[in-house]
């Protein structure tokens, strides 16, 4: 048996992989939530709102 905390970690890294791939236009929340890809629609749309977020900063320029 695996524990807890290390599934924990695996889910979370596919949320974000999942959130990414909506976040760019490649798949639809609704396709992976009624698919069971992703562990729920709360996790899905917060990956989603982090990387709305994240798309606001320009990277600083040397």
């Amino acid at each position: 048996m695996t524990d807890s905390k290390e599934s924990n970690a695996v889910w979370a890294k596919l949320n974000s992989y999942y959130a990414y791939l909506v976040h760019i236009g490649y798949a639809s929340p609704y396709r992976l939530i009624r698919g069971h890809c992703v562990a729920g629609a709360e996790s899905i749309y917060t990956w989603v709102r982090i990387y709305r977020v994240l798309d606001r900063y320009q990277p600083i320029k040397p």
